[in-house]
């Protein structure tokens, strides 16, 4: 392969691979080159990098959340017969003030 590699992410100031960028016009092959070049404690930390880089950098999966009747919650209405809430905006306003003006 001839493709250019070097899309290596900075994470903290310990990147085991970051000799790996040092110039950008490494091709693959050169860069399987230089971790055959490693001992095998290094070359099993490039790996264990990759697998990290692989598990933080997976492609989100959509979930998708159920729709769900919210007209058969039973908090649906508990407060349709209090008069002091048919207005919701003075009520907040009106709590607020008693709250704020305590001594």
């Amino acid at each position: 392969m001839t493709d250019k590699v070097c899309i290596l992410p900075r994470i903290g100031s310990l990147n085991p691979i970051w000799f790996l960028c040092y110039n950008l016009n490494m091709t693959l092959t050169q860069i399987s080159q230089e971790i055959d070049s490693l001992p095998p404690e290094a070359q099993k930390q490039v790996a264990d990098f990759i697998a990290f880089l692989k598990t933080r950098y997976k492609p989100v999966s959509k979930r998708r959340v159920k729709k769900g009747n919210l007209e058969n919650e039973p908090f649906v209405g508990m407060w349709k017969d209090r008069e002091d809430m048919r207005d919701s905006v003075q009520w907040v306003k009106e709590l607020r003030q008693r709250e704020w003006n305590r001594s």
